[in-house]
């Protein structure tokens, strides 16, 4: 799994280059002959798909990775109580309508291959895949797809306003805003937490006893970094710019909206948790994937104001 400890920039630099000829070396001595006969362009799935779930929950099930539930409640009730009451089983088991496509191609499935650097269509398939049994209209989860960040860096924070808008989703009611983030050759997560909270954190001034603060849920963001590549000023600034227009779009907080951007980084801090590292140069994307499934299976714990959560015990840890 790796280490956690922080590198300086220098430190950080150096254990690039250092993998990445590593990388090479690994690659150059791999046998030449693919494991699979897919040709590149072949198309091997488009997901989300119809499946009757009873079909799709026992396929899943001998899956060593994401094969049981995520949350306490178990969600394909809701899919069998839908079966049940129109008496039929060739029900959909995943949400099929104004959704995001995944096409994963022979290429695609090259990048499975050892040494190799997972890409788009894996991750958002992966994505798809933990979250498949959420229920669009209830869930407090939402996962934005791998290209959503480059869109917000390249074209500001009005070119995805779309992403939102046209579904209906309105990101403060969410826990959990899942951003994969794709920059310099590298993968990370960041996870929005609690953003409809952000009066909690301007009311805190007003409590006198820590105990009452650390009942209160409060909004912060996760950076989950395999490398610590990313440079966490740079990604803030996006995202607080971000928010801020989502806010002012939906009339969201309108005591704050007196002031210019009420999401900063004094009301909505950036974290970076302890979490495993890799110690290589391609499981970056591989990383983030286990990320955001470690974040799933802990949905049901506390997350509270004393943010004790961020330094996850062994046993509890994500990859």
């Amino acid at each position: 799994t790796g280490s956690s400890g922080q590198l300086n920039p220098r430190e950080r630099d150096e254990h690039i280059i250092a993998l990445s000829t590593e990388k090479k070396s690994k690659r150059d001595s791999r046998a030449t002959k693919k494991r699979h006969q897919y040709l590149t362009e072949e198309t091997i799935l488009v997901y989300p798909f119809e499946a009757k779930p009873t079909e799709l929950d026992s396929v899943a099930e001998k899956l060593i990775e994401a094969s049981g539930r995520l949350k306490k409640t178990d969600t394909t009730t809701m899919f069998e109580k839908r079966c049940n009451k129109i008496g039929r089983e060739d029900v959909v088991a995943v949400p099929i309508g104004k959704t995001h496509m995944v096409t994963v191609r022979g290429e695609d499935y090259e990048r499975l291959e050892p040494y190799e650097f997972l890409n788009d269509s894996l991750i958002d398939f992966w994505m798809k895949w933990i979250s498949r049994k959420e229920d669009p209209k209830t869930t407090d989860i939402h996962i934005f797809t791998t290209q959503f960040f480059t869109r917000l860096e390249d074209d500001g924070p009005e070119s995805v306003s779309s992403w939102t808008k046209k579904k209906g989703i309105d990101i403060f009611t969410k826990k959990f805003i899942f951003i994969p983030v794709n920059k310099d050759i590298h993968w990370s997560l960041v996870v929005i937490v609690n953003p409809g909270k952000l009066m909690n954190m301007y009311e805190m001034d007003n409590f006198d006893e820590e105990e009452d603060e650390a009942k209160m849920d409060v909004p912060f963001i996760l950076l989950l970094d395999s490398l610590r590549a990313h440079k966490k000023k740079y990604l803030k600034r996006h995202l607080y710019g971000w928010l801020n227009f989502e806010a002012k779009r939906l009339n969201k907080f309108p005591k704050l909206l007196k002031w210019k951007d009420p999401f900063n980084n004094k009301y909505m801090p950036l974290s970076t948790p302890k979490a495993p590292m890799q110690d290589n140069s391609w499981d970056c994307g591989v990383f983030v994937c286990r990320y955001a499934y470690g974040i799933l299976c802990m949905r049901d714990k506390p997350f509270a104001a004393d943010a004790s959560f961020l330094d996850i015990p062994k046993r509890n840890r994500i990859v």
